[in-house]
This record gives structure tokens, C-alpha cells and sequence, in this order.
């Protein structure tokens, strides 16, 4: 049985992508063979290893996109104030 080759590790040393890589890997009788040839943990295993290492960085990241998010709505309420006092003066 395959894999995707989007399972697949790459290969620094491959300069085109090998689509077939996956190709059978499942029917090696070795498991630990599967480890050099293919992604055997899942995403969500993988995220959850991945976000406690880094959360302070998604934390920043989170935090300094919603302020620009608050600064474009300030500005977006300022300017159509001012177009209204304009509207106004008429």
C-alpha cells in the first residue's frame, strides 16, 4: 500500500520532486524503514508538537496582527467621520 508523495520526505540532493516515493513504502515489513522514507506522524500530532514549542511566537504574531486590524479600523471610523463633517458644511 502507498502514500501520497506529499508524505514523503524530500530529498535535498533531488532536484526534481519524486512523485512515486510513496509508492509501496507501506508493504516493507520493517517499520522502522518507514521512518527515512516517509512523514509517519500525522498533522495534528505534528502541530501539537510544533505549538507549545512556539507559542510565544504565535502568541506575537496574533497580537500584532489584531492591533493592525484595531489601527485600520480606527482609521477607516476617522475617515469616514470626516467625510460626514464635510458632507455637512454644504
Amino acid at each position: 500500500c502507498g502514500v501520497p508523495f506529499s508524505c514523503c520526505l524530500a530529498d535535498p540532493a533531488e532536484s526534481v520532486v519524486n512523485t512515486q516515493c510513496g509508492y509501496d513504502v507501506r508493504a516493507r515489513d520493517n517499520k522502522k524503514e518507514w521512518n527515512s522514507v516517509i512523514y509517519v506522524k500525522g498533522c495534528m500530532a505534528a502541530l501539537e508538537d510544533w505549538l507549545p514549542r512556539n507559542l510565544y511566537t504565535v502568541a506575537i504574531v496574533f497580537i500584532v496582527i489584531s492591533l493592525l486590524q484595531m489601527v485600520g479600523i480606527y482609521l477607516a471610523k476617522t475617515l469616514i467621520s470626516d467625510i460626514e463633517k464635510v458632507k455637512c458644511r454644504r
